[in-house]
């Protein structure tokens, strides 16, 4: 409920799961390290797999009642903890009245710690940017006082999309019922590949791409330079294509957001040739308090001169945990150090947050304002 859905089918699945796992599950565990503890291997795998094919069986449910047998109920965002505090309020008639008090400040606590889970309210000019951590992926949401952008989905790997798993999750909770603008910078699938599972259950007003040959929406090379406003923070595509030939990552779409007290530049997976594009047309235009740095890290990317012209206060960086692609290179992750760049990275750091607000640069990350102490 706090993520702003009712699933319908958790009581009906959790008739099933709960013995199922209590029952047989569970004890083919122990009975297989029992097994194990008495020299008998070959009993292992076959109880192992006895407690998978259980496993697979309650998943394969839950997935069919879920999706659409019993679908998930959407609600207001502030619906979870209103029903709370009803079940509590009704707990209270049963309670003599020292037990009642205590319960009573449980739930304002409680009430309290679901509506302003560190949930900030942006006023005019002020924007937030979050990285989502999708792996070895990108993807992005723009805030401002009333508005959201998407920047990217996150990759698909067969069924399991990161769009369903992690971008869906954060705008139910951030209480977004529809996305005003998209953008998917090019046609890689760990930038499109979460997309469909998105658009499926979120309205988007508006869809840009970076290769409109590949993936949906409006060119956004045909939109450079065409600024728009929202809430007192200007948004506007760059001239980025390089001449010639450019290469799918040279033709991300790159984004430049500026409020009234600071900026972000949002790359996508350029590459050289694109960043020489941009500080050809806009030179010492490019600074930016906040830059996503170019293809996770990539050593075809981040520039010197690129650097020494944007002079990001923070660079962010999205990547997953010991990808087969080496991202992020070594020198380049030096070369943003040496122009005292605070690097945030999403593979040690989790979700990261930059806020721009009236008072300054708030900044945020799952490991640093979320983590427990077994992380």
């Amino acid at each position: 409920m706090v993520f702003g859905e009712l699933p319908l089918s958790a009581p009906l699945t959790n008739l099933f799961a709960v013995p199922i796992f209590g029952a047989l599950v569970v004890p083919c565990v122990l009975f297989s390290l029992g097994a194990y503890a008495v020299g008998l291997p070959h009993w292992i795998d076959w109880i192992l797999l006895s407690a998978d094919k259980l496993i697979s069986w309650v998943l394969w449910l839950a997935e069919l009642l879920s999706g659409g047998v019993l679908p998930s109920v959407r609600l207001a965002p502030e619906f979870g903890a209103t029903i709370l505090m009803a079940f509590g309020l009704v707990g209270l008639l049963a309670l003599r009245a020292r037990q009642a008090s205590m319960l009573l400040v449980a739930l304002g606590v409680l009430w309290s710690v679901i509506l302003f889970q560190s949930r900030t309210t942006l006023e005019e000019g002020e924007f937030r940017v979050t990285f989502l951590d999708v792996g070895q992926g990108l993807a992005m949401a723009v805030a401002t006082r009333a508005h959201v952008l998407l920047y990217d989905f996150g990759p698909r790997f067969g069924s399991f999309s990161l769009g369903e798993a992690v971008v869906l999750p954060y705008l139910r909770g951030e209480g977004h019922a529809q996305i005003d603008a998209a953008i998917i910078s090019h046609g890689a699938n760990d930038h499109v590949g979460g997309f469909s599972s998105v658009l499926g259950q979120v309205p988007v007003k508006k869809l840009f791409t970076g290769e409109p040959q590949k993936t949906p929406g409006f060119d956004c090379h045909l939109h450079v330079d065409v600024p728009w406003v929202w809430d007192g923070v200007t948004f506007s595509f760059l001239r980025s294509l390089p001449d010639g030939a450019p290469s799918s990552n040279d033709r991300s779409c790159v984004l430049r957001i500026k409020g009234q007290y600071g900026s972000a530049l949002l790359t996508g997976d350029i590459e050289t040739a694109a960043e020489q594009s941009l500080l050809k047309y806009y030179g010492k235009g490019l600074k930016s308090d906040v830059l996503q740095i170019p293809h996770h890290g990539s050593k075809t990317s981040s520039t010197e001169r690129f650097l020494a012209t944007t002079q990001p206060r923070y660079a962010a960086l999205s990547r997953g945990v010991l990808n087969r692609f080496n991202h992020p290179d070594q020198t380049v992750v030096e070369r943003y150090q040496r122009h005292g760049a605070q690097i945030g990275d999403t593979a040690t750091d989790g979700q990261l947050s930059y806020q721009s607000l009236r008072e300054g640069w708030e900044v945020g990350s799952f490991t640093k304002d979320w983590a427990r102490f077994w992380h």
